[in-house]
């Protein structure tokens, strides 16, 4: 579900037992938020905060990825509100 690069954040799966864990759904979600978290404090956006996270933060653009990751939460929040048609407009590799 969060993708982390588990080679430059090796430290922080240390309370999952190592970089082991890094396959752990679990262990994923928790330090894959943490991260979000840190760059949302430090940018004040989502979108700002998603640009770090892909490593664009010294680049001019993200190559779509936050647009991908807003359009896929507005999927998912549709969904889970019974409104969606099970249809989604962008497509996630």
């Amino acid at each position: 579900l969060m993708q982390v690069h588990a080679k430059v954040h090796a430290k922080r799966f240390k309370e999952f037992g190592g970089l082991k864990a890094v396959h752990e759904v679990e262990a994923g979600i928790e330090v894959g938020t943490q991260i979000l978290k840190e760059y949302l404090n430090k940018t004040g956006s989502l979108k700002g905060a998603l640009k770090y996270y892909v490593g664009a933060a010294k680049h001019s653009h993200d190559g779509g990825y936050s647009r991908k990751v807003l359009s896929m939460r507005n999927h998912l929040r549709l969904a889970a509100s019974g409104k969606d048609s099970g249809s989604c407009t962008e497509q996630i590799p």
